[in-house]
């Protein structure tokens, strides 16, 4: 897994973040 760097800080990048998570949730 390569980790998400952003390099704008906005919640955008919140957003991303918490999706990612969700998505691993379900998907291994």
């Amino acid at each position: 897994m390569s980790s998400i760097q952003c390099q704008i800080p906005t919640l955008l990048c919140a957003i991303t973040y918490m999706i990612h998570q969700v998505w691993n949730l379900f998907v291994p």
